[in-house]
């Protein structure tokens, strides 16, 4: 047998797995929490301009906190690309945000969508209408 954690099996040679008559499994949804969580983080510390602040306090460079400002999470539009099990926990990590978000996944329904207060477009529009895109491989 050859299994991974995680999702997807593209980086197996099936074709020679499956002559060998050797079974290829994976663990879809695994870690889609902590993968979430390390998303949030990330678009978190993108937002708040984590590394800038971090340089300009090393610079010794206190006035720059007077001259720029971080910016919000909340109030912005968050776009989706995948949603799929992270895409599905990273919407309900950020609803506490009051971001509004929308997602592209033409193997998510509508209904699932609706449930997590989700708006499905297409891949242009969902680019064209989000502040910040996060991509989720399914």
């Amino acid at each position: 047998m050859i299994g991974r954690s995680g999702a997807g099996y593209n980086n197996f040679d099936i074709t020679a797995a499956t002559a060998r008559k050797i079974p290829v499994v994976y663990t879809p949804g695994d870690h889609s929490k902590q993968i979430a969580e390390a998303a949030l983080a990330l678009i978190l510390a993108v937002c708040r301009k984590i590394e800038f602040w971090d340089q300009q306090l090393k610079r010794g460079n206190w006035k720059s906190r007077n001259e720029t400002n971080p910016g919000d999470l909340e109030g912005t539009t968050l776009g989706l690309i995948g949603f799929g099990s992270i895409g599905q926990n990273l919407a309900q990590l950020v609803i506490a945000f009051n971001v509004k978000l929308l997602a592209y996944d033409p193997y998510v329904s509508a209904d699932r969508a609706r449930q997590l207060n989700v708006e499905l477009l297409s891949l242009d529009d969902l680019i064209g209408q989000s502040a910040i895109i996060s991509t989720m491989s399914r």
